[in-house]
């Protein structure tokens, strides 16, 4: 590959790439992350958050999720 991104994709925890996304190396994508359909992801994604687009953009973030919502304390090991 001339003049091309050489790399490795490196996907966390719990992460759910939906149907048609494409995702260009080298790129990090965090842990409870949702990829929505036909995106393209071509940077880092941080972890907690849904995406979607071309290029793929982050659409929702949980990071200060209300305490009853159904993302708080997802992923926790019980």
């Amino acid at each position: 590959m001339k003049n091309g991104r050489h790399g490795k994709c490196i996907i966390g925890d719990h992460v759910d790439i939906s149907t048609d996304v494409t995702i260009l190396a080298p790129v990090t994508i965090g842990s409870n992350v949702i990829i929505g359909a036909g995106a393209v992801v071509t940077r880092d994604i941080p972890s907690d958050c849904n995406v979607a687009g071309v290029p793929a953009r982050v659409i929702t973030s949980y990071h200060n999720c209300e305490e009853g919502s159904i993302w708080y304390n997802y992923g926790e090991k019980k």
